[in-house]
């Protein structure tokens, strides 16, 4: 049997799972409709809601109907079944073929398996900003190449499922630095479990925000980092306070302007035309982003002995930077 970490189905009640338990059936066997136990519409929800999330090869339905029967203490639930089961096994056929990358991942370590996966998304999808059809289905990304944050947080728990990675679908809100939000918007993304310990994976937001270059981000980062522009409630586990981050773990991280002007001009005077890095501690710095420019100009400098120009993008919320240098 395949894994399947089921997050949110360990976080209901005894009687809830059961519910859990008798909807995937009864859906997964395109039941009409479903007698249950008399519940809350609340309720019946949440449980719904948490069958869709902890299974995201269930595509063929996202909403339903239902009827009280007060007499008997039960609900009758009628599913809304989008195609038929024929059509069904199909698409899901579609989905796991393209899931196929992932057998390149099965033997490394689990920081490698979540980066192989965060690579190919980068590398193979976009980000959907028409809202097609299935963009908030795995299906969406198997078919179209591309998906909205919901799609694409389902597309990772089946990929992370493949490699027998813990993963969750977390619900919550967000402030996308890409879009130029200025609030919080509903937004889904991952967490993951890597060497017994939870990170955030928010893959949406690499995806957006990547040039030239892939981004990471919001590649295994912890609670603190994330909350700058995250929000989420819910019963999620505490991302560990190790740091894991793609930037960290690659040594392109300071904690001081210092610190990371030796990586500037080791950059520079190696020839790299591109460069990221991150800044991990800017309180002392009125202006971070600024002060970060003026570094890299000085280093420039003092290495380059001709004209050159920057383009500069960078996440001023997490302190990212990707600058390229033309000379």
């Amino acid at each position: 049997m395949a894994f399947n970490y089921r997050h949110h189905y360990m976080m209901l009640s005894d009687s809830q799972k059961s519910l859990y338990e008798l909807l995937y059936k009864k859906i997964s066997s395109y039941s009409g409709n479903i007698k249950l136990p008399l519940v809350h519409s609340n309720e019946l929800w949440l449980v719904f809601e948490a069958v869709l999330l902890d299974n995201p090869f269930m595509i063929q339905c996202d909403s339903y109907s239902y009827q009280k029967d007060l007499n008997k203490r039960r609900i009758i639930m009628m599913p809304d079944y989008k195609f038929p089961s024929r059509i069904n096994a199909q698409y899901q056929a579609a989905i796991s073929s393209s899931l196929a990358f992932v057998g390149a991942g099965q033997q490394k370590s689990d920081y490698d398996k979540a980066l192989h996966i965060h690579d190919y998304i980068l590398s193979n999808f976009t980000y959907d900003y028409s809202a097609s059809e299935n963009c908030h289905t795995a299906l969406g990304l198997a078919v179209n190449k591309k998906g909205v944050c919901e799609g694409l947080a389902k597309y990772v728990k089946l990929a992370m499922d493949a490699l027998s990675l813990k993963s969750i679908i977390v619900i919550g809100h967000a402030r996308n630095p890409t879009f130029e939000q200025y609030e919080n918007e509903a937004h889904a993304w991952n967490m993951v479990e890597v060497n017994g310990q939870w990170y955030h994976f928010d893959v949406t937001f690499d995806l957006t925000l990547k040039g030239k270059m892939h981004r990471y981000d919001y590649f295994l980062t912890g609670d603190e980092e994330v909350k700058k522009n995250h929000s989420f409630g819910g019963n999620y586990p505490r991302a560990s306070t190790v740091p894991l981050d793609y930037y960290t773990v690659n040594g392109l991280s300071a904690n001081n302007l210092t610190g990371l002007g030796k990586l500037i001009y080791n950059a520079v005077i190696s020839g790299q035309r591109i460069m990221q890095f991150k800044l991990l501690n800017a309180q002392s710095i009125s202006d971070p982003s600024q002060a970060v420019l003026q570094e890299v100009d000085r280093q420039c400098q003092q290495v380059l002995n001709c004209s050159y120009a920057m383009e500069v993008r960078y996440n001023d919320t997490l302190l990212v930077f990707e600058i390229e240098i033309t000379y």
